[in-house]
């Protein structure tokens, strides 16, 4: 990243702002965890219950955008907030992307804690924000971290197909 502007009079100096790579990255860092946070277990469940479509009678069509959408858009939401966030400064940025993620990772947490201890919920919300935070604050202290947060940049997509061409799922959404 680099400074622009400066030097001449009516030139106001201009912030670093996110390369097109790293708001890239960002999107995928947050897709993965939207992925694993909110719309795999969705998945799950409409995959256990695909009388959900048939009786709105949802086309081909509506399944596989809404599957579309629920995996690309909010992820798309949150880093459009992000960049907005940049623009105040880049530091406020990374900052509501490091907090995007430990959020995102404390609801991976309460659904991995929720079947495996047996807790109140005051626990285990406390435990899921603790976990969250941890993970987020080695994302951004530990490269190999953000790498493996990198490898898991097609989980979306897996999961996206795998929904979509399911026994049932695959029925409805691609009808004969």
């Amino acid at each position: 990243m680099r400074e622009e502007g400066g030097g001449a009079p009516g030139n106001a100096r201009r912030l670093p702002k996110a390369t097109a790579k790293e708001a890239a990255w960002a999107y995928l860092n947050l897709a993965v965890l939207w992925t694993f946070a909110v719309a795999q277990p969705l998945f799950d469940l409409l995959k256990d219950n695909p009388e959900f479509f048939a009786a709105r009678g949802s086309t081909g069509f509506d399944i596989i955008s809404f599957s579309v959408l629920l995996v690309v858009l909010p992820p798309l939401l949150l880093l459009g907030i992000e960049l907005l966030l940049g623009l105040i400064r880049p530091d406020v940025r990374r900052g509501a992307h490091i907090v995007f993620m430990g959020a995102l990772v404390a609801l991976i947490a309460a659904q991995a804690l929720k079947k495996s201890i047996d807790a109140s919920d005051t626990v285990l919300i406390v435990l899921s924000v603790a976990i969250g935070a941890a993970i987020a604050t080695l994302w951004a202290r530990a490269e190999p971290v953000r790498s493996f947060l990198n490898v898991l940049s097609p989980a979306p997509l897996v999961f996206l197909l795998l929904f979509l061409l399911s026994g049932q799922i695959s029925e409805l959404a691609f009808p004969d």
